[in-house]
């Protein structure tokens, strides 16, 4: 466990939970006790995906993560999503991005704006959309 995940449990907070998980086996997140006693799928959810599924693969179906969570959830919930992607982006940027993550556990991936608007897929996106972090 991460020592952020031990200061926020060590003020015994209630509604708060680590647990050590891959996203990539949603569904060993999803079937996790502690986590089904928290989060009551069948009210209005909040889902956050920040700064996680750009290091996530094809191969490793990051699609197949976001839906896990978002058949789940009840009308009135929330997917939120932060994502680097291509459009716009400096071929330099890219190449230095990647150079950084080469030997990292994960690789970073840039995915086009419409490769990140499918984790969305089945939802209605509301205001202000699919935008760049700047705007």
């Amino acid at each position: 466990m991460t020592r952020h995940n031990e200061a926020l449990l060590a003020n015994g907070q209630n509604g708060i939970l680590a647990i050590e998980a891959d996203i990539r086996r949603p569904h060993g997140i999803l079937a996790n006790e502690d986590f089904c006693d928290l989060i009551d799928f069948s009210r209005p959810v909040g889902v956050l995906f920040v700064a996680v599924l750009h290091f996530i693969p094809e191969k490793d179906d990051p699609q197949g993560s976001a839906a896990a969570f978002t058949r789940l959830m009840a009308r009135g919930s929330y997917l939120a999503v932060s994502h680097i992607t291509s459009d716009g982006t400096e071929p330099d940027v890219i190449a230095t991005i990647h150079d950084a993550y080469r030997n990292a556990s994960a690789p970073a991936i840039f995915r086009t704006s419409d490769q990140v608007r499918q984790f969305f897929n089945g939802l209605n996106l509301i205001d202000p959309g699919l935008v760049d972090v700047s705007d």
